[in-house]
């Protein structure tokens, strides 16, 4: 009994939370905290769907530095460049049709570069209400590195409907 209350209290102070971020303007309208996780200060998205579905994720560096999202992958000379810049208050947006995929974060300093924890530095969230046309299914960056109106004009350029 006790356990089950104690739930009931944690999953009502983590909806508030939640609540109380989306009322201060950290996400924008119709973007929801949800689909993703940090594990081992990396961003994974659509952590644990069983059935993919085309998303649409916004990511914004809210760091004191820029940084590179890298997308590790077992064999780098394939790789089709996962990688982007993210400059500090900047926004990317990311469509993506599988499961579990994973950046690291790499802040960009001007006499090195190093992995930082992505949850420290990275809001993200998930557009609830898209649309997308065949033409434009699939993984790939939608628009990188740019000020949230300027992104969510690029998303509509591409053809992508926000509901």
């Amino acid at each position: 009994m006790l356990k089950k209350s104690l739930f009931y209290i944690l999953g009502f102070l983590f909806s508030f939370t939640v609540h109380a971020e989306e009322k201060s303007g950290i996400y924008p309208s119709g973007c929801k905290p949800v689909s993703f996780e940090f594990l081992n200060d990396q961003l994974v998205l659509a952590k644990f769907k069983k059935n993919p579905k085309q998303r649409l994720f916004l990511i914004k560096n809210s760091g004191k530095n820029n940084i590179w999202l890298e997308h590790p992958v077992k064999n780098p000379s394939a790789s089709a460049g996962w990688s982007s810049q993210l400059n500090i208050e900047q926004w990317s947006a990311f469509a993506l049709k599988r499961n579990n995929f994973v950046f690291a974060c790499v802040e960009s300093l001007p006499s090195a570069q190093q992995y930082i924890s992505c949850q420290e530095t990275l809001i993200v969230c998930e557009m609830e209400k898209v649309t997308f046309k065949p033409e434009n299914l699939g993984n790939y960056w939608v628009g990188e590195n740019l000020s949230l109106e300027n992104l969510l004009a690029t998303i509509h350029s591409r053809g992508i409907e926000l509901l």
